[in-house]
């Protein structure tokens, strides 16, 4: 990079941090803002199986936002009135499912068969998961390849000591269509 340059990147970078005030800079931030309670219509981005930082074999995905969110309040008459979340179309959702136990397989595996197609059929059922990890793995490579999309339920909870639990959940085709959600 010739001096001109140099001296032009400065200049930017010095223009830009003009008025920001940096006293509150703290290490443990996230950089972002969490998601809010509500309901995101996702496209699977990623769906593969690994291992935990502690060796845990586990699947771990990642959902796109493709639109924005809603959040669902009840007004005075009990009517459900849809709320939207502006500013969390393109957020990532992450998700991982601890494969060790028969429940947290089973969790997984019913979270697995939210995915439908246009008629309505599961795109993965309990045959691939009966027919073996190669099946499987298929199956998700699939639910990828094909920008299968799901609605994902996001909770949070704020915890007696101030933080806050957040909790991403699979939502069925059809509870979305009970809830009011574009189907």
């Amino acid at each position: 990079m010739s001096n001109v340059d140099n001296k032009d990147l400065l200049a930017a970078i010095n223009k830009a941090m003009e008025g920001v005030n940096f006293d509150n800079v703290d290490p443990e931030a996230s950089g972002f803002s969490e998601l809010p309670d509500g309901y995101f219509l996702t496209s699977v981005k990623k769906a593969e199986f690994g291992f935990s930082k502690k060796g845990a074999l586990q699947v771990a995905m990642q959902f796109k936002i493709e639109e924005n969110g809603v959040e669902l309040t009840l007004d005075k008459y009990n009517n459900v009135v849809q709320k939207e979340l502006k500013g969390t179309k393109g957020r990532i959702i992450f998700k991982y499912y601890n494969y060790e136990t028969e429940d947290k397989i089973l969790k997984f595996a019913n979270d697995m068969a939210k995915f439908e197609d246009e008629n309505g059929d599961q795109l993965i059922d309990a045959d691939a998961f009966k027919s073996g990890a190669e099946i499987l793995l298929d199956s998700l490579e699939l639910l990828v390849q094909s920008g299968s999309r799901v609605y994902v339920k996001n909770d949070v909870n704020k915890n007696d000591d101030g933080t806050t639990s957040t909790w991403a959940n699979l939502v069925s085709w059809k509870t979305a269509e009970k809830l009011g959600l574009a189907v």
